[in-house]
């Protein structure tokens, strides 16, 4: 589903406490973008995998700026380096943390699309409210700026059973719906469209996934039925399942260039097919998955 929106160009915000997974997330995104895309990092702890994604056919260029907690420093602060990233024209934007004033600017190139196709960043908190209440109450920023914000993923370390261990989880994907006006929350401004069931230990679907306007927005753009749409994530999470059982055998498979060798794998079979047979999609791609999983072998 999420490498579902991230090719739609949504715009998603990840958001948990420290230590759960946010960073790790977003790089992960970060390959389901197309490689013809220019893409813009901003932090100011270096994190993401810039350099491994370069080398890989990104065309991606970073910002470093001055941490928050710094007095004096060379580097440029986040609101300039956003303001220099959104001159540059059509990019994708990629921020670190979204934490100060630079959310104001962020958010209102969001709202009137001056950012370009996609914006994805990470922030603290807990939940898609935690979110909201941060950027409006904290950071300052009109609520009318933060609907330009079309998905919350939301991540958390859980203990599973009475293992002390900490495991990562994302414990839902919720859509920041349009229509409210003062309280997302009061005014059910938030739709999950998939949610953690604890007993399974797996995201499930929400109730009123069908009912999402941004799916039924995307479907439209691409010419597809709602069945269509959830035909096509089944086929990316089929993708997935394959690269991870692959795994089992053969580590490499999880690396960041295989893992975009088959990103664009599976994009050349959707985008050569004349009529979209996922079926067929899914056999191609397992024929090309032993194919290349042989190739590491050797």
């Amino acid at each position: 589903l999420i490498s579902f929106l991230v090719d739609a160009q949504q715009s998603i915000l990840v958001t948990g406490p420290r230590g759960s997974g946010k960073t790790s997330l977003l790089g992960s995104l970060m390959l389901e973008l197309p490689q013809n895309y220019r893409i813009i990092t901003i932090e100011d702890t270096p994190e993401i995998p810039v350099e491994k994604l370069r080398d890989i056919g990104y065309n991606i260029q970073h910002i470093k700026i001055k941490s928050t907690l710094q007095r004096e420093a060379y580097e440029i602060s986040a609101d300039e380096a956003l303001r220099s990233a959104l001159r540059l024209g059509e990019s994708v934007l990629i921020i670190g943390e979204v934490r100060g004033q630079e959310a104001r600017a962020l958010f209102e190139a969001m709202r009137i699309g001056a950012a370009g196709n996609i914006v994805m960043g990470t922030i603290h908190g807990s939940s898609p409210y935690d979110v909201w209440d941060r950027i409006v109450n904290d950071l300052e920023v009109p609520s009318t700026s933060f609907k330009a914000t079309d998905i919350v993923i939301s991540c958390a370390p859980i203990r599973l059973g009475e293992g002390l261990v900490r495991t990562r989880r994302i414990m839902g994907i919720t859509e920041v719906l349009k229509y409210w006006r003062e309280d997302p929350q009061a005014e059910n401004g938030f739709l999950n469209l998939m949610e953690y069931d604890r007993k399974k230990d797996r995201l499930v679907l929400g109730k009123d996934f069908k009912k999402s306007p941004i799916l039924k927005e995307i479907a439209k753009k691409k010419g597809m039925s709602m069945q269509e749409v959830v035909q096509n994530v089944k086929a990316r999470a089929r993708i997935k399942e394959m690269i991870v059982k692959a795994s089992e055998k053969s580590p490499e498979v999880l690396s960041i260039k295989f893992n975009k060798k088959a990103v664009n794998k599976f994009y050349e079979l959707i985008t050569s097919s004349k009529k979209i047979d996922y079926s067929k999609i899914l056999n191609d791609f397992k024929k090309w998955m032993n194919d290349e999983t042989k190739q590491l072998k050797a």
